[in-house]
């Protein structure tokens, strides 16, 4: 494994997936049968797009930490789905409309969510639905963008978290807390799940993302540190 896997902190990298410069033909080169018959099952050209660059970015990314052929990395998946890499390092990838998220780490297990800001009507019932009361307190205190961009990040930081414990959505949505701002050390506030302790997770929010983008990113190792990925590790 390369010195970026292998090091104790977490390595980052974004990429615009409506501006990636390869063809469709370059793309599904580096992909599976499966990848390339499921990007075709997309309705919109654009999602077809998006997902092939992304598994492609996925592919390219872990070959040069594991210096393996980006089309030779066979993945499994967990019972909930998420998808690790046998004898590789540890992974999570996230996409909100043409940005792309993905985090590295040699060790634990890593969890990423990115979202672009938007406006939506349903806000406060989907706050009150998904975060637990003192999360839907902090947000709803707040009004107009300013509830928006707190929304977003109580979102993206517990969906990081819940990503990283393995079961996503399924999880018990109210049995963590999570911090708005950026204050020091961890945001999660709480959590509450059958063996697992506070003290063992780390969760932050991801600077330097596109403008108009929020997100973050949990390790079941503390206090580690985040490094942006150079963009080329995106091509083979």
């Amino acid at each position: 494994m390369s010195p970026v896997a292998s090091s104790a902190g977490i390595q980052l990298l974004s990429h615009d997936l409506d501006a990636d410069p390869r063809s469709d033909l370059d793309l599904d080169a580096l992909l599976s049968r499966e990848e390339c018959a499921r990007a075709e099952r997309f309705a919109f050209p654009r999602l077809r797009r998006r997902y092939r660059v992304g598994r492609a970015v996925l592919r390219c990314v872990l070959a040069r930490v594991t210096g393996r052929p980006p089309a030779a990395l066979v993945f499994s998946h967990g019972a909930q789905g998420k998808p690790a890499l046998a004898h590789g390092p540890s992974f999570n990838l996230s996409h909100s409309e043409g940005v792309l998220l993905l985090g590295v780490s040699g060790h634990g297990r890593l969890g990423v969510d990115v979202e672009c800001l938007r406006r939506l009507d349903d806000l406060v019932a989907l706050a009150h639905y998904s975060f637990a009361a003192d999360e839907c307190r902090a947000v709803l205190a707040l009004t107009g963008e300013a509830r928006e961009q707190a929304f977003f990040e109580t979102w993206t930081r517990k969906e990081a978290l819940l990503k990283a414990l393995g079961g996503g959505l399924s999880l018990p949505l109210k049995a963590c807390s999570v911090a708005l701002g950026a204050p020091a050390g961890t945001l999660l506030a709480r959590l509450e799940l059958p063996g697992e302790r506070l003290a063992d997770w780390w969760l932050r929010p991801v600077e330097g993302l596109p403008e108009g983008a929020v997100g973050a990113v949990a390790l079941d190792r503390p206090g580690v540190e985040q490094v942006w990925l150079p963009g080329d590790y995106a091509f083979a």
